[in-house]
């Protein structure tokens, strides 16, 4: 009220029952001319697109579009020099799709060619559509569709090659600090400190008890 008292204008009211939406007839009627404009508009807007338009009676059809990958045909182009992978074709674990890619658990599987890895990891590590993650976020990204002998590590080294990585980001751990000696003990046998000096014993998977 206090805005609105500056102002010179005279309250009307309406009931209800009059105040209605406007009716189809009311509104404003485009000319024939104007219409064919306006498809005439939104057909260059989709050719724009690289589509294939046919106006048929109604409307339009919008053919199908076909999205293909550069780098997946060259993995496959570069899947049968690879002599290693062509001898893991027979292994239960490795199939072919339709096109000929050589898959692992339904993952292709990446030939070992310097070039072909660089591209495959700096695409999701360095491109507009990601955030340079760390080694552990962009393995478990790749593994979903990709695999290569030793994935793991060289995605590790790749990722601790990164200049970007090494300048902005650090780890997020406490210092471990000063190590402080222990008590010396009053009598005999009140501490008890043990050192491992030889090796662990090894269980089924070859790896040591902490390793």
């Amino acid at each position: 009220m206090e805005y609105l008292k500056d102002f010179d204008f005279d309250l009307k009211y309406h009931p209800g029952k009059a105040n209605v939406v406007a009716d189809a007839s009311s509104h404003k009627a485009l000319s024939q001319a104007e219409v064919k404009m306006h498809t005439t508009k939104l057909y260059e807007k989709v050719r724009d697109l690289n589509l294939q338009v046919t106006e048929v009676d109604g409307g339009i059809w919008l053919h199908k579009l076909d999205v293909s990958c550069e780098l997946w045909s060259r993995i496959v182009q570069a899947q049968g020099a690879d002599l290693d992978l062509q001898k893991r074709i027979g292994y239960p674990e490795f199939s072919t799709a339709s096109d000929g890619a050589v898959l692992f658990e339904g993952r292709v599987c990446v030939p070992n060619d310097p070039k072909l890895k660089k591209l495959n990891l700096e695409e999701p590590h360095k491109s507009g559509f990601s955030i340079h993650p760390g080694a552990t976020k962009m393995y478990q990204d790749l593994k979903r569709d990709y695999w290569w002998p030793g994935m793991k590590v060289e995605i590790a080294e790749f990722v601790a090659r990164c200049i970007i990585c090494q300048q902005v980001k650090i780890e997020h751990q406490r210092s471990a600090g000063f190590l402080e000696p222990l008590e010396i003990p009053q009598w005999k046998w009140e501490q008890i400190a043990m050192d491992f000096v030889g090796g662990l014993p090894h269980n089924k998977k070859g790896m040591t008890r902490f390793g």
